[in-house]
């Protein structure tokens, strides 16, 4: 056990120093074992521990580097490894989950709805678009702001709201949007001044 506590803090010394040529080692000495022991705990298939094993490891590496995770460890590197593949794993299936609540088919009708209603002639509508946007509040406000003005992704946006997944950032989208529309309904004598 001592010895293989050394090399977890060999490794663990070179992450620190940014050493790529000990990160490349540690991911070829420790693939097959990854996929083994997704397969084995039943947490996905082989596939899927291929895709995310090389997110894992740059968490991994990026988490001592950051020194989120200090020496002396709790846990080998492995075993922590496997921590940040559970997690992975368990925000993919919340982002599947939100993926079926809202149907791609109603997004892209709300997507439409609010370019068309929003964002026609920029310029000459300004007005109209603060007035949408003061229409409702926070945080839609600045969940719209992101994704329709300054464009973000929906990664984009789950990270700077601190929100759990992509698929957390759309369904917000989604929400808000709806709200949107059902505030336009009741004040469409106020927004049509402004078109």
């Amino acid at each position: 056990m001592q010895a293989l506590n050394n090399k977890d803090q060999v490794y663990y010394e070179a992450f620190l120093k940014k050493d790529h040529k000990a990160l490349d080692q540690y991911y070829r000495e420790n693939y097959e074992r990854f996929v083994a022991s997704i397969l084995k705990m039943r947490m996905g298939d082989i596939q899927i521990a291929k895709e995310i094993y090389p997110e894992c490891v740059t968490i991994l590496y990026y988490n001592i580097i950051n020194k989120k995770l200090e020496w002396p460890l709790q846990s080998r590197l492995f075993t922590y490894l496997m921590g940040v593949a559970k997690n992975i794993i368990k925000n993919k299936e919340k982002s599947s989950y939100a993926r079926k609540i809202i149907s791609e088919e109603d997004m892209q009708k709300y997507d439409k709805a609010f370019s068309e209603i929003a964002f026609y002639d920029y310029q000459d509508k300004a007005k109209a678009v603060e007035k949408l946007l003061d229409l409702i509040a926070e945080p839609c406000k600045e969940i719209l702001k992101l994704f329709y003005i300054k464009e973000y992704t929906a990664e984009s946006v789950s990270h700077k709201l601190k929100l759990n997944s992509e698929g957390a950032a759309r369904k917000k989208k989604f929400d808000c949007l709806k709200k949107l529309r059902s505030l336009m309904k009741e004040n469409r004598k106020e927004i049509k001044k402004y078109l």
